[in-house]
Formats: C-alpha cells, sequence, structure tokens
C-alpha cells in the first residue's frame, strides 16, 4: 500500500485477511504503521506530501478487512478510534503481568497455583485479543428524495475543537498529578511500614525472658510484615494508575496535535484552490481582454 516513490497511497489488491476487525488485528496494524513510520516516515512523506500515521492506520485496516482505500477523512476517523484501542489494551496487558508477577511471587517455587495464574493470564490475554471492535466501514448512503431527513449536526468550528482538545489534555494533566500525589503518598505509607516492621523484627531477636512476651512479639512482627507488604502493594497500584494516566495524557496530546495539523491542511487546501480560482479568472480576462482588443483593431483596419 504505501510506496517510496508513489504519488500516493494504493490499495494492494489482496484478499480480506478478515471479515471483522479484532483487538490482535488493530494491535498488529498499530505495530506495523508505527515500526514503518520510523523507518520511513519521512521517505514516505516526501512522496505522499504528508504521511499522517493515524490515516495509514486507517488505510490498512481499511484494506485488510477489504475495504479498499478508503476517504482520507474516514481513514483517518478509524484511525484515531484503532489507536486509542490499541494503546489502552497495551497499557491494560502490561499492568494485568504486573499484578500476576506480585501474585505468583508469594507462592513457592512447587505451588501449583503458579501456574494456575500464569495460565488464567494468558487466557485473559487472549480473550482480549479475540474482542471485535466496530469501524465505520461504510460512508454513508445520500438520503432518497421524499424521505424523511435527519437533522443535520452542526460542524465543529476550528476554535471550539481547539478548546475541546485543550480542556482534554488540561483533564489528562490534572489526572497525572492527582495520580502522581497518589504514588507519593503511597510510597510514604510503604517506608513508615518498613520502618515499623524492622523496629518490630529488631524487638523480637532482642528479647530474651518471658515465652508470652517473646510470641507477642513474634505476633507483631509478624503482622508489620504483612503490613509492609500491603503498602507495597498498594503503591506498585498507585504506579500502575499513574502509568495509566500518563498513557492518556499522551494520548490527548497526540489528538490535539493530530487535529492542529489536520486544520493547518485544510486551511492550506482551500488556499491551493482559492488561488488556482483567481488564477482561471486572470487567464479568463486576459482572454476576454485579447478578444476585445482584436476587435478593436479589426474596427480601426476596417474603417481606414
Amino acid at each position: 500500500m504505501f510506496i517510496v516513490g508513489a504519488a500516493a497511497p494504493q490499495a494492494s489488491g489482496v484478499p480480506s485477511a478478515a471479515k471483522r476487525a479484532t483487538m490482535e488485528l488493530v494491535v498488529l496494524a498499530y505495530n506495523a504503521v508505527t515500526e514503518l513510520c520510523d523507518a520511513q516516515g519521512e521517505a514516505l512523506s516526501k512522496s505522499f506530501g504528508n504521511f499522517d500515521r493515524v490515516v495509514a492506520l486507517g488505510w490498512l485496516l481499511g484494506d485488510a478487512l477489504g475495504a479498499r482505500l478508503l476517504p482520507r477523512k474516514q481513514a483517518n476517523d478509524i484511525g484515531l478510534k484503532a489507536r486509542k484501542a490499541a494503546v489502552a489494551l497495551k497499557a491494560d496487558v502490561v499492568a494485568k503481568k504486573k499484578a500476576t508477577q506480585r501474585k505468583v511471587s508469594k507462592l513457592k517455587a512447587d505451588d501449583p497455583q503458579r501456574r494456575e495464574l500464569s495460565e488464567k493470564a494468558e487466557a485473559e490475554e487472549a480473550e482480549r485479543l479475540r474482542k471485535e471492535i466496530d469501524f465505520p466501514m461504510m460512508l454513508a448512503q445520500p438520503v432518497p428524495s421524499g424521505s424523511r431527513k435527519r437533522t443535520r449536526a452542526k460542524e465543529m468550528t476550528q476554535s471550539e475543537r481547539e478548546r475541546l482538545d485543550d480542556e482534554a489534555v488540561l483533564k489528562a494533566e490534572k489526572a497525572v498529578k492527582r495520580a502522581g500525589a497518589l504514588v507519593e503518598r503511597a510510597g510514604k505509607a510503604e517506608e513508615q511500614a518498613a520502618s515499623r516492621c524492622t523496629a518490630a523484627v529488631n524487638k523480637q531477636e532482642k528479647c530474651v525472658g518471658l515465652i508470652k512476651k517473646h510470641a507477642a512479639l513474634d505476633r507483631l512482627s509478624r503482622l508489620s510484615m504483612l503490613h509492609w507488604g500491603a503498602a507495597r502493594e498498594f503503591r506498585l497500584e498507585a504506579e500502575i494508575v499513574e502509568l495509566r494516566a500518563e498513557v492518556r495524557r499522551q494520548d490527548a496530546e497526540l489528538d490535539r496535535a493530530h487535529n492542529d495539523m489536520a486544520s493547518s491542511l485544510e486551511r492550506e487546501g482551500r488556499l491551493e484552490v482559492h488561488c488556482e480560482e483567481l488564477l482561471a479568472s486572470a487567464k479568463d480576462s486576459q482572454k476576454k481582454m485579447k478578444g476585445l482588443i482584436a476587435i478593436s483593431r479589426a474596427h480601426v483596419t476596417a474603417s481606414e
């Protein structure tokens, strides 16, 4: 589809790879486009004028589902939805793997639950990859004459789109700050729990004499260890929340940058069309002027 030196992307012409879009197909397409842009993005931009990875993702998915070469606007909408889904799935997989590793690390090496937890995690990941996602592959058909027409949604202006993008980025940045503060509090709680656990263990080791006192200190040290473990798990969960918030913030910034680029290209396109119209009008006026000059000369010659 994407050939360096070609004027534009082309449909592959091969049969569709799937009838329905699954998350596995979306992730494969997302990875393929990312690798392509990293390796040949500049060369393809020189060939096509502008090679956008979001639009390329929409084109690739459309071709894989047998929709040929989609219009750029439709490919952009599909690419945005697919990119969000792929990024969210990857973050979720990382979080699930970390949670499984924490549970496995608490079990003994010969505990059969270790294998059960790993198999369960693999099965859940496979189930998420099999999940289907809907894309607007077909263009809207014109409303037949005589039928009831739906009210057209008001098209968003550039200033409104920029305002919404800025609000989304600001909201995501606040979520990152809240998550960071949560990680900081969880880290302090873990340090305090570790300090109390160390003090309890030291008391137990130094204890001599009454069995009851030694048993009480032993229980205290065990409880302190459990509390320390819970505080550590809470801190890890807070870090996962922070990671997800950071992913959403980056996604919001990418959306804003992409919308800015699309608006800039749209303005450039309108300006180019306007210039072409002015040039055509000037050429037409020039032709008319030449015709009038020829007529005037003919009248002058006739009068002489």
